[in-house]
């Protein structure tokens, strides 16, 4: 597996590992988890990983204790849930547009929209 943009932990349990975009799928597995980087991909077997960047180097990775539980990490420390999700959506939105946006041209690249382009280009309102 490997970590290109959206986010990617490795959880170590004792019986083998669990893979998840975010703690709290991990939390009822295990405590300890490795957090992969932008570029980083990890090799899995039954009793061994290991961490390399996409061009072959090795990686050393700490493995992280969670100290929280399974409720704590789905509600973020927040007091309810709604408000949890309140918060969230700075960090949803960008999740959304991540590979999206050509910073450097100012512009945006949505895909899906090229096999409709003509249409929205005559479309009135949007």
């Amino acid at each position: 597996m490997a970590r290109n943009g959206s986010p990617l932990v490795v959880g170590v349990a004792d019986d083998g590992y669990v893979i998840a975009s975010d703690i709290a799928p991990i939390v009822r597995y295990t405590n300890q988890v490795i957090y992969l980087e932008d570029g980083e991909m990890a090799e899995i077997t039954p009793g061994s990983f290991q961490v390399t960047k996409f061009q072959g180097k090795k990686v050393e990775k700490e493995i992280s204790k969670i100290d929280w539980t399974l409720e704590e990490a789905e509600k973020k420390g927040y007091d309810h849930f709604m408000l949890k999700e309140i918060m969230e959506q700075p960090e949803s939105m960008e999740n959304a547009i991540r590979g999206r946006l050509v910073v450097g041209e100012g512009m945006a690249k949505l895909g899906g929209l090229r096999d409709v382009a003509d249409q929205l280009r005559e479309m009135k309102r949007l």
